[in-house]
């Protein structure tokens, strides 16, 4: 049985509040580094989103920098553009290459 207590509700949301907010998250992609990807590759926003399974709508939002970062989205689309071979940089907003071992 788990009983809480508003004063532990209440510590456990500024706990996970924090973790969200000061945890880096390396698997991220910046909407520069979206956009690059897809030129590399010569994809549409429709393409990208077919492979990702999200909708144009989402891609274009994130490419505008219109979605909260964190969106499980935007880790679809980075593991669709992976998937076609794109190498992404290890510091954010960083370069985005095409590995030759794909082509």
């Amino acid at each position: 049985m788990l009983v809480t207590t508003t004063k532990g509700v209440k510590s456990l949301c500024g706990l996970l509040r924090f973790y969200v907010v000061y945890t880096p998250v390396f698997s991220e992609m910046s909407p520069a580094q979206c956009r690059n990807a897809r030129t590399l590759l010569a994809w549409t926003p429709a393409d990208l989103a077919r492979a990702a399974g999200v909708s144009v709508i989402t891609v274009r939002n994130f490419e505008a920098g219109k979605v909260a970062r964190g969106r499980f989205a935007s880790t679809l689309m980075r593991q669709a553009l992976e998937g076609a071979g794109i190498r992404f940089s290890a510091c954010e907003d960083g370069p985005v290459q095409l590995d030759d071992r794909t082509r």
